[in-house]
């Protein structure tokens, strides 16, 4: 039994349903889209096609009526063979491989709070080896047992949070950073997605690219940092997760800068 070979990557009619075009990457469909393009002048369009030297001979579907109509898959004349423009098959676009859809937001949560258990399981343990938190509870029982005594005996003012907590507590929530960035740019810049994202079927990708493509380190690192002021700074968690919200491509903060996006992919 033959297999139908795969239609070589280029812009086709969106399967999806949409009046414009989406981009095949030679695998599955990608999230690039863009209107389909204006019809060619008449005079141009009854040229004969050029051909380009060194390239196969080129076939492109007729209109009805026309003697020697072909039927089926054309291939279109690829980007490489035309630098700087675009050429479009208006047949039947290419039905092989899912569309792979932009993670919503209730995904993108779960894959987070797998994460961010994680991390900070992990970033505990790494205080607790320095002694963080170890000094942080002794501290803190300290100025509990103050507290107590005071509010059996409330003369004058309550016993305040002593420096040395908020000093602790600024250790620790810079081991939280360091780890969450370091934890997202290594995985994300390996392997498209983090633990949280693999256990739900997410990968992250450059806007237009699919879900095969591989990030990059610039935009992993990006990602990395930013997502780690997101994850111990709740000022910038909250704008985060509201943007992701009301985004068309559910993209957070750091998706934007970064120029990336979510798919979901199983």
């Amino acid at each position: 039994m033959t297999h139908t070979p795969q239609p070589p990557a280029g812009w086709y009619p969106d399967p999806a349903g949409s009046d414009g075009e989406r981009f095949w990457d030679g695998v599955a469909w990608s999230q690039a889209t863009r209107d389909k393009p204006a019809p060619p002048p008449p005079a141009e369009s009854m040229a004969p096609p050029q051909q380009t030297y060194g390239a196969p001979p080129q076939s492109y579907p007729q209109q009805d009526g026309h003697q020697g109509q072909q039927h089926g898959y054309q291939q279109p004349m690829s980007h490489q063979q035309h630098p700087g423009t675009y050429t479009y098959n208006y047949g039947p676009g290419p039905t092989v491989g899912p569309i792979v859809r932009i993670a919503a937001f209730g995904w993108r949560l779960l894959g987070y709070l797998i994460d961010s258990v994680l991390i900070t399981i992990v970033g505990w343990i790494v205080a607790s080896a320095f002694g963080i938190t170890g000094q942080m509870l002794a501290v803190f029982d300290r100025w509990t047992r103050d507290l107590t005594m005071w509010a059996d005996n409330p003369v004058g003012d309550p016993p305040p949070l002593p420096d040395a907590v908020i000093a602790l507590n600024t250790q620790l929530t810079v081991v939280m950073f360091v780890l969450f960035a370091v934890y997202r740019t290594v995985m994300v810049g390996a392997v498209g997605a983090t633990l949280g994202q693999l256990a739900v079927g997410l990968r992250v990708v450059k806007v237009g690219d699919g879900p095969e493509a591989k990030l990059g380190w610039g935009a992993a690192i990006v990602r990395g940092v930013l997502g780690a002021f997101a994850y111990v700074l709740w000022y910038v968690t909250l704008p985060s997760g509201i943007c992701l919200l009301v985004n068309r491509n559910r993209q957070s903060l750091q998706d934007l800068i970064a120029r990336t996006y979510v798919l979901k992919v199983r």
